[in-house]
């Protein structure tokens, strides 16, 4: 009576006759028919005692099931891993029930944390455990989480599981000495200095390329990007300033990476000085006696602090008054070095008129120098010249001033003028004056045979 699944067994079979003192065992057995309930049977025993003809049994039972635990290490947390790596925890399976437990299926709510997948049933017997094995693979940065979810023939239903994990950035520091500064560095040099990369973060850096904002501040065109950083390690890249112009310069140098928090930049700068052109010495001549030649050194020199390229030295205007006679120019004067050059004058003109020296360079404050060059020619008795060529009297206290002025400035034509008169007295001697005998050259000047260029073009301008 009672529930139908508890039966007795037909060993052994009745009726049957039990001695005086003897003991028969009946076995009952129980097939639960309903889950999570307790079933309840009556065993009635009927026999010839006639004091208990009838002896009711209770039985009572309960299906049997199996009961599904679970554990992770540290609640669940897989600590940090890096991108492109994994760790893995073991989650262990425990049947803490009276029954064996099958485990259908693991799934997890996040494709960075995976669970094994079973082809088949987990079995776990009565007070037995396993473990399987959860990989954390992040692909992005940042704290992530997940759900496991294990459905089993326990009938409690599906257990879950909480499971947790970080991926940490590495992070890009840049360190560049002087805060940038490079210095002074001529045009047509460069000057290297390095930029320190370093890896600041927990996990691999990955450094995608490095660019400049100006051409003349160069990054190395050898490196093969992606650049990987190991965490703590840091790595040189020299920049390299190579100015074209002159002044000062600035650029911007951008590393980008992996770093989460976005490209990381830096100013250098540096300053492309020039030379410096300075002329020392005097253009100065002053008075030149007629015919004759005279010379002025001028020093052209570089007190900059890159080389001055001299491109050319020479006069304004053409001139047969002025020459230079030693010019080695274009040339490229070093810093604190000099050239000279070489003015000749020629005194062939009679008034002081100034002539400009032009020298050019790539200084660049300055790059056209002039340099005024002044002489005249000086003829020491100008007026007693005239008078003998008009025929005129000079009076005695000039002669020796003209004989002198004829020698310096008319050379050899007072030579010929000399022989002419000689020549003349010989053979048509003049009247004598009553004055002076020595003036008798003089009142003959009138009556020379003249050159083709006049005495203003020996002593005065052409």
């Amino acid at each position: 009576m009672g529930s139908s699944g508890f039966s007795v067994l037909p060993t052994p079979a009745t009726p049957l006759v039990v001695a005086p003192g003897e003991d028969i065992e009946f076995t009952v057995a129980y097939t639960p028919t309903v889950v999570g309930t307790p079933e309840i049977a009556t065993i009635r025993i009927s026999s010839n005692d006639p004091t208990a003809p009838f002896v009711d049994l209770a039985a009572t039972g309960i299906q049997g099931t199996p009961t599904l635990g679970t554990a992770v290490a540290n609640n669940g947390s897989m600590g940090q891993t890096c991108l492109g790596s994994f760790a893995e925890e073991e989650l262990t399976i425990n049947n803490s029930g009276v029954c064996p437990l099958r485990v259908s299926s693991i799934t997890s709510s996040s494709a960075e944390f995976l669970a094994p997948h079973l082809s088949a049933p987990l079995l776990v017997d009565p007070g037995e455990s396993t473990e399987v094995t959860i990989r954390f693979q992040p692909a992005s940065f940042g704290a992530k989480m997940a759900t496991l979810t294990l459905i089993s023939n326990d009938p409690a239903g599906p257990r879950t599981v909480t499971v947790s994990g970080l991926a940490p950035a590495p992070r890009l520091a840049l360190i560049f000495a002087n805060n940038g500064n490079m210095g002074n560095c001529c045009v047509g040099s460069f000057t290297d200095e390095p930029l320190v990369l370093t890896n600041a973060g927990p996990c691999t850096l990955t450094v995608a390329n490095i660019t400049s904002s100006s051409g003349e501040f160069l990054v190395p065109e050898v490196l093969s990007y992606p650049v990987t950083i190991e965490p703590g390690a840091a790595l040189e890249i020299p920049i390299r300033f190579q100015p074209t112009s002159f002044g000062a310069k600035s650029a911007t140098i951008t590393v980008n990476s992996d770093d989460p928090a976005g490209p990381r930049t830096v100013e250098v700068s540096g300053n492309a000085p020039s030379g410096r052109i300075a002329v020392t010495g005097s253009a100065y001549f002053g008075g030149v006696k007629c015919g004759r030649r005279a010379f002025r050194t001028l020093a052209v020199c570089n007190v900059g602090d890159c080389d001055l390229h001299v491109t050319k030295v020479a006069f304004e205007h053409a001139s047969h008054h002025w020459r230079l006679v030693h010019n080695p120019f274009p040339a490229t004067l070093h810093p604190g070095s000099c050239l000279n050059v070489v003015i000749e004058y020629k005194a062939t003109q009679r008034e002081p008129r100034p002539c400009e020296l032009v020298i050019t360079s790539d200084d660049p404050v300055t790059p056209i120098r002039e340099v005024e060059v002044i002489a005249w020619t000086r003829c020491c008795c100008k007026l007693c010249c005239e008078r003998c060529r008009e025929g005129r009297w000079c009076s005695c206290r000039h002669k020796a001033c003209c004989e002198e002025h004829d020698r310096e400035c008319c050379g050899e034509r007072w030579e010929r003028r000399r022989r002419w008169h000689r020549e003349c007295h010989e053979e048509h001697p003049p009247e004598r004056a009553e004055s002076h005998d020595d003036t008798s050259s003089e009142r003959w000047a009138d009556k020379e045979p003249h050159d083709e260029e006049s005495e203003e073009d020996e002593c005065g301008e052409t």
